[in-house]
């Protein structure tokens, strides 16, 4: 059998021209983008979501936002 080397038997620098082109780039956001993602929902929990923006007043899609956050958090 041949001796296996030492894993970290290298020069500290040896791979930095292949971390080169993995460096991160900002790139400003698209506007035009839009992200689309379905929840399921129950039509109990839809119902209870519905009646809760007639009696505060507010629109229903708020509403669905706002408890997606809460969920989220």
């Amino acid at each position: 059998m041949t001796p296996m080397s030492d894993a970290h038997d290298h020069q500290p620098d040896a791979f930095d021209h292949l971390l080169d082109e993995a460096k991160a780039k900002a790139v400003p956001g698209n506007r035009d983008l839009e992200v689309t993602f379905a929840v399921p929902l129950s039509a109990e929990t839809l119902s209870g979501l519905t009646e809760r923006a007639h009696r505060e007043g507010r629109d229903v899609a708020e509403i669905v936002a706002e408890a997606l956050r809460v969920a989220a958090a």
